[in-house]
């Protein structure tokens, strides 16, 4: 037999059910905000308006810790102490303490066309791993940061090919302004040999290095150090590096010592051996005569 149904107790459990709705309501309300702030930041927007949400959701926070059980039905059916089934966790932090991360202030590079595109490329590739951005959301956006020649290629190839992905966005790219198919990074790599200084040289060796595969370290000190020169080439080997960059420092290094040799060299004044003094021949005597005809 069912006893007589308290309508008291079933108006309580109802308001505490409604609070706890409410309070999921909320919540997504915020997460949708802050997704809203991050696609507007992806998009270069300063988001003015993250002062006030920022605002409206500590109040909201600070609210549920104050009601966790969800103010309904004059304190909630908790037994008089205003706290349900349901109790927020709250924040570990205090209220004036409470900062949400900011993401950085961060603006994809530009590129003209006039330079070899794959710096560029990994740069983009570092800014969307930072930024979280969506995979179909990659081409236009470096879009709107090409100049001069690469705009005009990229409006073309728009209309020829639509917006393609990044994938192949980047093969069009490397097509276009890397260095021809044909060429033979690696075999220019091997031929390479220094002419001028040593930063010079490091900066074409690792413009063809980003361009080759599937080579070990031991290749790339092997192939640095063998386009180095005399005496430069069997310093840098006699001290073994470990890894290229010790192989850079190590040639900058004696190229260095070597200049400031010749600059002390060149700078010391050469001392002429002492001339030896010759006798003064005897000049013609005052009181001789001259001899009778």
């Amino acid at each position: 037999m069912v006893g007589p149904v308290d309508p008291e107790t079933d108006s309580a459990k109802l308001d505490r059910i409604l609070a706890q709705l409410t309070t999921i309501n909320k919540r997504l309300d915020s997460h949708d905000r802050r997704i809203a702030r991050t696609e507007k930041f992806q998009a270069g927007d300063d988001g003015d308006d993250d002062a006030e949400a920022d605002a409206s959701e500590k109040e909201d926070a600070s609210k549920e810790r104050r009601n966790p059980g969800g103010g309904g039905g004059g304190g909630g059916g908790g037994g008089g102490s205003g706290r349900g089934p349901y109790r927020c966790r709250g924040n570990q932090h205090a209220d004036g303490d409470w900062r949400r991360p900011r993401e950085p202030k961060l603006s994809l590079p530009k590129y003209d066309g006039e330079t070899d595109p794959l710096p560029w490329l990994n740069q983009c590739d570092m800014f969307f791993r930072g930024c979280r951005t969506l995979e179909e959301d990659k081409v236009w956006l470096v879009s709107l940061n090409l100049e001069g020649t690469a705009n005009q290629w990229y409006y073309q190839m728009e209309r020829d090919f639509g917006i393609v992905s990044w994938t192949r966005f980047v093969e069009f790219v490397n097509m276009r302004f890397g260095p021809p198919i044909c060429s033979n990074a690696l075999g220019e790599l091997k031929e390479l040999r220094r002419t001028g200084s040593v930063e010079e040289y490091q900066r074409q060796f690792l413009a063809l290095l980003c361009r080759c595969e599937d080579l070990t370290v031991q290749h790339h000190m092997d192939l640095f150090t063998a386009g180095l020169g005399q005496p430069l080439a069997s310093d840098v080997e006699m001290q073994r590096p470990a890894n290229l960059q010790t192989a850079m420092s190590l040639a900058r290094a004696y190229e260095r010592r070597s200049a400031e040799a010749t600059r002390a060299i060149t700078s010391t004044p050469s001392r002429a051996p002492p001339r030896s003094r010759q006798p003064a021949l005897p000049g013609p005597s005052s009181t001789s005569r001259a001899a009778p005809l």
